[in-house]
């Protein structure tokens, strides 16, 4: 389970109502979710701040790219990486 999963679950709300609220598709926010899509930037910190976190607490930018952090932050997620 990756961080925002946890945070999205603990924030007690639709993905319909977050999507809506950020400005993209349920869909999309569904992927975020999921860890199949990596946000933009602007995407990233309007989430983060929907679900009370730091952006750096869910993702993480590595030399490499953008990963998703897990929930018990042990490794990271390997299903996606976006190059910088």
């Amino acid at each position: 389970m990756t961080r925002l999963q946890l945070l999205v679950t603990r924030a007690k709300t639709t993905q319909q109502t977050m999507a809506k609220t950020l400005g993209v598709s349920r869909q999309y926010l569904n992927a975020l979710i999921g860890g199949k899509r990596l946000p933009s930037p602007v995407v990233a910190y309007a989430l983060a701040r929907l679900v009370n976190a730091d952006p750096g607490d869910i993702w993480e930018l590595t030399e490499v790219g953008i990963v998703a952090r897990n929930a018990d932050d042990r490794r990271r997620k390997p299903a996606v990486r976006r190059t910088v």
